[in-house]
């Protein structure tokens, strides 16, 4: 069984009238992704967006280490603060416990990733 977290990141250049800026970004990690990650991303003309549910994100696996590399070479590579940075990056964890959320963040980033928490009885339909 385990201990679950759902996990999202998105990747994003804020300079929607930079055409390239997007293509480049995606071309990056697309060629840095490992393919048995793939299948987690989804590419737009802006943006790439990685969402995992329900993972077991212990930082001893193979594919957490990937990821969590692929995220630290993104940040480097395209918000670090020696970039003129268009790129934003932005990722929240949330692990089963109350008190277990990550928010990490980095670039030019606008906000684009929020949590928000709600109450409902379980067993009652809505």
């Amino acid at each position: 069984m385990g201990y679950r977290s759902d996990v999202t990141c998105i990747m994003y250049t804020n300079d929607p009238k930079e055409k390239g800026a997007g293509a480049i970004m995606s071309a990056w990690l697309k060629h840095h992704i490992h393919d048995d990650e793939i299948e987690y991303f989804e590419f737009h003309d802006t943006e790439v967006i990685f969402i995992a549910e329900n993972w077991k994100w212990y930082p001893s696996y193979p594919s957490i280490q990937r990821l969590e590399k692929l995220f630290a070479d993104f940040q480097e590579m395209f918000c670090a603060e020696h970039h003129d940075s268009k790129y934003g990056y932005e990722l929240i964890r949330v692990g089963e416990n109350y008190d277990d959320v990550e928010h990490h963040e980095a670039g030019v980033c606008g906000g684009r990733l929020t949590l928000s928490r709600c109450i409902r009885i379980e067993g009652i339909d809505d």
